[in-house]
């Protein structure tokens, strides 16, 4: 607290969990106290704002009032706001920068998780850095989490002054080889020395005796067959690259080919559902509930977090739970924030709801500490990722020991990720805390060490192609299936989604609802992976013209190809005709068809004639049910599985 205020403009880097935010908000309070201050602004990811209300409201008297509505609603709190504390969250100031600036003229900026600023070429840290005040404070548990330059972006944000410009740090603390390609880092102890008059930090092992005990466990669990043959396939897409990579750089559309293949592989590792919805199967969710069971058999009161990156899995988790009759509770960014609130508010205070279901947007900020299990169903990338999901629970003022639990898949991705990514917390040890061996780092091959704990990760070397491998057009595409989640994180401005994708299962255009910023919005999350010219953005007030003209029967909306990845829970999806519900039926069915006869045909080269019979099965009769139900004169409430001769009679 001291530090905070006494600086004036400074960072508070404490690790997760150990009170960020009541050391701000007391700093404020003590600002206001000793040099007078009217007005802070504290910018938030919109899911942590109701829990800085609630820690405000705990701790002091002051007057906090949370920013939500449109855009006129916004700038009349702006202009007329009386409170001391005014809440808002990253995507607002986004598009209200100049008003905050010009009508709340905040005197003091509290920036939470300000990683989201750590990225400097970013429209994010660009508009935030436009904030005007006398003091400012920024909070982050993660200040360098892939780069030394992310640390360079939140410094900037307090003291431009300490490294200068970029071009100056780059210079510093980079190394160059003739032809100015970076080769390495240097003078990280001074690095580390700089920023120390301005940034404090605790590890969470310098004060252990204040935190309850914390058990890890991983639970490895043995995919299905149908994910090995899906996963495979994509293993040896990533292991060719890399293998390619030793030789020369990667191309970007091949590095982009690369990111998106290595999501698959995760997604896979999970569940087949998460790309194809016509196969529910996940070991991990049947261990899960396993373990459910034996958490609930010792102690039936004791409250469960579960996080995934992928919002299918979620949904799977919710079948299950749905089917055993438990309450539970949901994060997500397609959750409005006052629903957030009270999902939050209803897994701290309701006794009866045990589990709280989690995406990534609910790993950073959260107070959850009436839970003491954190359950992984996946493992993030990054360790200060894993690291900002247990904080949820494990954290000061929890009273009971944690127990923190990761199902990996066996001989996979996931397996290998456990010991060979420990390169970014290493980085991360030794410039913030002078932890470790500077030297290390600042090797000239460091980039190469790195790549070769990827190559540890990937297989060196590219797998024989297998008389097994599965050759699909796969209805959810990586570059789709990615869009998805990113909006399910964030959709500010995005009322609906849309996308098409080509013959061969690639993304070629994207159809979308929303205000001005949506287009660039949408560019951006898709990394450039298709042409801006590929991506429509229209107002909500011209597809509400566009669909009164088409029940005038003026226009015909074509919505048959279109696969819909995101829509807000306000907006009402428009009713599909009969035609329009034939066709969509048909064209899944003959889509599996399709799947399923071209793993026929590979496995029929291949000399396993007798394991290419079940396939090519499958694909006749998924055939013949999309003829079924283009003729049936009306369409039963679930399709049959297999189409036999007692359900054609008397329907046609």
């Amino acid at each position: 607290m001291l530090h905070l205020a006494f600086n004036g403009r400074a960072m508070l880097a404490d690790e997760m969990g150990l009170g960020k935010t009541v050391q701000a908000i007391c700093a404020a309070a003590l600002l206001k106290e000793c040099f007078g201050i009217k007005r802070t602004l504290i910018v938030a990811p919109a899911s942590l704002k109701s829990e800085w209300e609630e820690q405000i409201r705990k701790f002091t008297s002051l007057h906090a009032e949370v920013v939500f509505g449109s855009r006129r609603q916004r700038l009349e709190m702006y202009r007329n706001s009386k409170a001391f504390f005014l809440l808002v969250n990253y995507e607002q100031v986004m598009h209200d920068h100049e008003d905050l600036n010009l009508e709340f003229a905040p005197d003091l900026v509290i920036l939470d998780e300000a990683q989201r600023i750590k990225n400097w070429k970013t429209k994010t840290a660009d508009r935030l850095k436009r904030l005007q005040s006398r003091f400012a404070f920024v909070l982050t548990g993660t200040p360098i989490e892939n780069r030394i330059d992310e640390l360079y972006s939140l410094v900037e944000f307090v003291n431009p002054k300490i490294f200068g410009s970029l071009f100056r740090f780059n210079r510093r603390f980079y190394r160059f080889d003739e032809a100015g390609k970076t080769v390495g880092m240097q003078n990280l102890r001074e690095m580390h020395e700089e920023i120390q008059p301005i940034m404090l930090r605790r590890r969470k092992d310098e004060i252990s005796d204040q935190l309850p005990e914390r058990i890890d466990n991983n639970y490895f669990v043995q995919m299905t067959e149908e994910q090995y043959i899906r996963y495979a396939e994509y293993e040896n897409i990533v292991a060719r690259l890399a293998h390619k990579a030793k030789r020369y750089s990667l191309s970007p559309e091949e590095f982009q080919r690369l990111q998106r293949t290595l999501s698959c592989m995760r997604m896979l590792c999970d569940s087949v559902y998460i790309l194809d919805q016509e196969v529910k199967e996940s070991p991990k969710i049947d261990e899960l509930m396993h373990i459910l069971d034996d958490l609930w058999e010792d102690d039936p009161g004791r409250k469960i977090i579960i996080f995934s990156e992928w919002v299918r899995m979620l949904d799977l988790v919710r079948e299950r739970l749905d089917k055993r009759g438990e309450i539970y509770a949901v994060h997500t960014g397609q959750i409005n924030q006052v629903r957030r609130r009270e999902e939050v508010n209803r897994f701290k205070k309701v006794p009866e709801c045990k589990v709280f279901l989690c995406l990534e947007s609910g790993g950073v900020g959260l107070n959850l500490q009436a839970a003491s299990v954190v359950i992984n169903l996946d493992l993030p990338w990054n360790p200060a990722k894993l690291e900002q999901r247990i904080a949820r629970a494990w954290r000061k003022h929890q009273k009971n020991t944690v127990n923190v639990i990761n199902l990996v898949s066996e001989k996979t991705i996931e397996n290998k990720m456990l010991s060979t990514l420990d390169f970014k917390q290493g980085l991360a040890d030794a410039v913030l805390d002078a932890r470790g061996d500077f030297e290390e780092f600042e090797k000239d091959n460091a980039k190469a060490a790195f790549m070769e704990r990827l190559n540890q990760i990937m297989g060196s070397e590219p797998s024989p192609a297998s008389p097994k491998s599965y050759v699909s057009r796969q209805e959810n595409p990586p570059a789709e299936e990615i869009l998805k989640q990113e909006l399910q994180l964030d959709a500010d401005g995005i009322d609906l989604c849309q996308t098409r994708v080509d013959g061969a299962g690639e993304l070629e255009s994207v159809f979308a609802v929303g205000d001005d910023k949506a287009k660039n919005k949408l560019a951006e999350k898709l990394n450039k992976s298709i042409p801006a010219t590929k991506i429509a953005v229209i107002t909500p007030e011209n597809m509400e013209l566009l669909r009164q003209l088409e029940k005038l029967g003026i226009i015909t909306i074509n919505k048959s190809d279109m696969t819909e990845v995101f829509r807000k829970e306000s907006i009402t999806p428009v009713q599909q005709s009969l035609n329009e519900k034939r066709m969509k039926m048909s064209r899944e069915f003959l889509a599996g068809a399709e799947r399923h006869m071209k793993m026929s045909n590979v496995l029929n080269d291949g000399g396993f004639c007798a394991e290419a019979i079940p396939p090519a099965q499958q694909a006749i009769n998924a055939a013949a049910l999309a003829v079924y139900v283009q003729v049936v004169e009306s369409l039963p409430g679930e399709v049959p599985k297999q189409l036999r001769l007692g359900h054609l009679s008397g329907k046609f």
